[in-house]
């Protein structure tokens, strides 16, 4: 093999780590957007249909980003851990016969 073919599959290699990192973190963007749409439909129901529960249903928006910072933190934790399940039954999963899980 010669030089070129080794830096191309380097960067083959580089470029592909760099779409999967780019799209779990566009997933993780996606589902952050689709939790707050269901809160904010939720409150908007509950504001609509009872409207004396508006003063503890407000959120400053000091509150807002600390509600935020969490629910990236554990929507990130989830897919992080799911994708980690996954790659250990992958490459490692074996039952105790030695026979492959998946």
């Amino acid at each position: 093999m010669d030089q070129t073919t080794v830096i191309s599959i380097i960067l083959t290699s580089i470029a592909a780590f760099l779409v999967q990192v780019f799209s779990l973190a566009l997933l993780i963007f996606i589902q952050i957007q689709h939790i707050l749409m269901g809160i904010l439909a939720i409150q908007k129901f509950l504001l609509f249909f009872f409207p004396d529960l508006e003063k503890s249903l407000t959120v400053t928006v000091e509150e807002a980003k600390n509600y935020l910072k969490i629910l990236y933190f554990l929507v990130s934790l989830i897919c992080c851990g799911f994708i980690s399940v996954a790659i250990y039954y992958l490459f490692v999963g074996r039952d105790t016969d030695g026979i492959a899980i998946g």
